[in-house]
């Protein structure tokens, strides 16, 4: 049996969504360099958000910003830049 995942350890280090408990995949509005041609985006990179960006629990559908919506299991002490 396999075990169920208990928390993120990778890209969402410590984050959850706050109304449902669900560990992702979330929705975050982002910013982004991206290669356009009259065939459609190409390339994409430099993808970048803050606290203040929008987001949406995959799970339960919940929004807010990162910061009000995506719960820190981590403490300050930690230094992790999305801690709350």
């Amino acid at each position: 049996m396999a075990n169920a995942k208990t928390k993120n350890t990778n890209c969402l280090d410590g984050l959850k969504c706050q109304k449902c408990g669900s560990l992702g995949p979330f929705r975050v509005e982002s910013t982004c360099m991206a290669t356009w041609d009259d065939d459609g985006i190409g390339a994409t990179d430099g993808f970048d958000f803050s606290p203040d960006s929008f987001a949406r629990c995959g799970e339960c559908d919940a929004t807010g910003t990162v910061h009000s919506l995506l719960q820190s299991e981590v403490s300050r002490d930690d230094n992790k830049e999305y801690a709350s």
